[in-house]
């Protein structure tokens, strides 16, 4: 099968529509995996102090 699809006015090329998707998908997944992580901090038992400690340079 053809990776371009012949009645699209615009003859898009799928193959490279695919190339970006998995791009893409590589950095949301990381940002994903941020966003989970900074979500975990947020919410932890010890957040404020954490953020106070993360505020004055101190390592935690």
């Amino acid at each position: 099968m053809d990776s371009q699809i012949e009645y699209h006015p615009f003859n898009i090329d799928l193959g490279a529509i695919s190339y970006y998707e998995k791009q893409m998908q590589q950095r949301t997944s990381k940002v994903t995996e941020d966003t989970l992580k900074n979500t975990a901090f947020l919410h932890s038992e010890n957040a404020l102090n954490l953020m106070l400690s993360m505020m004055k340079g101190k390592e935690f």
